[in-house]
């Protein structure tokens, strides 16, 4: 894999959804194994905790990500130089997909722009069902946002003979909705896109504005809301042919960047149920219950009793190292002008 490690030598790297699961992962695999990119950029929310204190993003990575455990073979590595080593790496961007420009200001916006070769977009909002108001704003407004960066990289870095940065958007494979057989990996149709998520914006508007009066207790409407938001959501996804508001809303976010990507060197990756690391950085990796715990869980705990399904299905589970694994080398087969042109070792 060395034509791998050759091409993120020197590079910067922009990741959003570092917090995540996968983001996490993917930060982890960059330090470990390609040590030599320049920079790595991470765009990371503060957060507003359960007592009404914030959380800045510094803090956030420091108390949710530094510290978990699948730092471990990097801090043995470089023992008590760790944090120095992350510190040269790495770079905490406190900013947003819900808002323009991501939440950044306008110099810092440019500055991670010019400097940034691969976009990863890792970031969006896992719940099934999710408020639709939401689950629009980030896995499918969210997408044109981060786009946004990739164009301005584009126009800044010409000029000095720099190509575009790559963007990798990681989607989901059940884009596909609820249709049965081979479904082929073929790009969106993103034909009325535009119509369809300003009908969505509207269904939003018209429910902010039927959900109660200047009279309603701020928490019963707060409530109602949300209730509303969650329905139109689902009903709309079941509408068009999906199980739920994450897969439709992700679909959409395909649709929108394929129409808006032109010359920006993109890639799109639709893993499946992405489950505990098999090997890297060591087996069985996971945080928190998630994906398909739960049900394990339960059924070997035996509260769980009955497990019924079809003996001869295929259970789409992956493990997490895989997926690191396949997000990085795609992108450097792009980067390196071999896509489709035959396997590398």
């Amino acid at each position: 894999m060395g034509w791998v490690r050759d091409f993120y030598t020197g590079k910067t790297l922009m990741i959003t959804g570092a917090t995540g699961f996968l983001g996490k992962a993917l930060v982890e695999k960059v330090l470990r194994a390609l040590p030599e990119v320049r920079r790595i950029y991470l765009l990371v929310r503060g957060k507003r905790l359960a007592d009404g204190s914030w959380l800045s993003a510094h803090e956030r990575m420091r108390q949710e990500f530094l510290r978990s455990a699948i730092f471990t073979a990097l801090r043995r590595r470089y023992q008590d130089k760790f944090e120095e080593f992350i510190a040269q790496k790495v770079v905490v961007l406190e900013g947003d997909l819900s808002f323009e420009r991501l939440g950044l200001d306008e110099m810092t916006f440019d500055a991670v722009a010019s400097e940034t070769d691969v976009i990863i977009n890792s970031a969006a909002v896992v719940s099934f069902d999710e408020r639709l108001d939401r689950a629009l704003n980030l896995n499918t407004l969210g997408v044109r946002r981060v786009l946004e960066l990739a164009k301005r990289g584009k126009k800044l870095r010409e000029p000095k003979g720099k190509p575009a940065p790559i963007f990798a958007h990681i989607s989901t494979c059940y884009v596909c909705g609820i249709r049965n057989g081979i479904i082929p990996e073929e790009p969106p149709d993103p034909t009325g896109v535009d119509e369809e998520i300003a009908e969505l914006l509207q269904i939003c508007h018209d429910v902010e504005g039927q959900s109660g009066d200047d009279e309603t207790p701020p928490p019963i409407r707060e409530r109602t809301i949300r209730e509303a938001m969650v329905d139109e959501g689902m009903k709309r996804a079941k509408l068009r042919g999906f199980n739920d508001t994450y897969t439709y809303t992700k679909w959409l976010g395909e649709r929108l960047l394929v129409k808006e990507c032109d010359d920006i060197p993109t890639l799109i990756l639709r893993p499946a149920i992405i489950e505990s690391t098999l090997k890297e950085p060591e087996p069985g990796w996971i945080e928190n219950q998630r994906m398909a715990d739960p049900l394990i869980i339960g059924f070997a705990e035996r509260k769980l009793v009955d497990f019924p399904g079809d003996p001869d299905c295929v259970v789409d589970l992956i493990p997490c190292d895989f997926v690191v694994n396949a997000v990085l080398a795609a992108i450097a087969m792009m980067g390196q002008g071999t896509w489709g042109h035959g396997t590398r070792d």
